[in-house]
């Protein structure tokens, strides 16, 4: 004990490395810091963003958390306003180790699934019949109506593209297209890449 704070050997510390900061020290270097708004700090004595700094880990090459739970078990984050009922889990991001399926949910209810096949169920937790079906949209709120929204500005256009290919140029990536114009309002349809209805 001393000044400096609590010694374990030759280059681990315990300090107070400012007035109201608790730092912790190893192989002769600061590693992590409780700084005096209880904010704490690895790896990085500077805090995050004002409205997310509660928890600042920083590195200079790849970063991130693990969480690690049993193969049948699910690693979770919940974002909550209260300490009981639903509000205690009101935004959460879970995945499901039992049968490898990552869900998020917002006021307390799923959203979102993306399955262990890889896909996307937006508003079900059911997958299609078929597994080349990636996308799967389901409104249950709404006497059975759903929609698909795409958006562009009024003087731009909304388009869907049925692609083959990942280059830039070549016919593959846009020879199916359902185009929509908001500035003259007008539907087109393209096969082969031109424009056919």
């Amino acid at each position: 004990f001393s000044d400096a704070g609590i010694d374990i050997g030759a280059d681990t510390n315990i300090n107070r490395p400012a007035t109201g900061v608790l730092g912790f020290n190893i192989n002769s270097s600061e590693k992590a810091r409780i700084d005096s708004s209880g904010r704490v700090l690895i790896g990085t004595t500077t805090e995050g963003a004002a409205a997310a700094d509660d928890l600042t880990i920083a590195s200079s090459g790849h970063t991130g958390i693990t969480i690690r739970a049993g193969s049948t078990s699910q690693s979770a984050i919940y974002m909550s306003d209260s300490t009981s009922g639903a509000a205690e889990y009101a935004g959460n991001i879970i995945y499901d180790h039992n049968d490898n399926h990552l869900r998020f949910a917002t006021n307390a209810t799923e959203r979102l699934r993306i399955n262990s096949g890889g896909q996307v169920l937006v508003g079900t937790a059911t997958a299609p019949a078929y597994t080349n079906r990636r996308l799967t949209v389901y409104d249950s709120t709404n006497s059975g109506t759903c929609s698909l929204e795409i958006r562009g500005s009024s003087s731009g256009d909304s388009r869907l593209y049925f692609t083959s290919s990942t280059t830039s140029g070549q016919l593959g990536a846009y020879a199916g297209k359902v185009y929509y114009g908001h500035a003259d309002n007008v539907m087109a349809f393209y096969t082969a890449g031109a424009e056919r209805l």
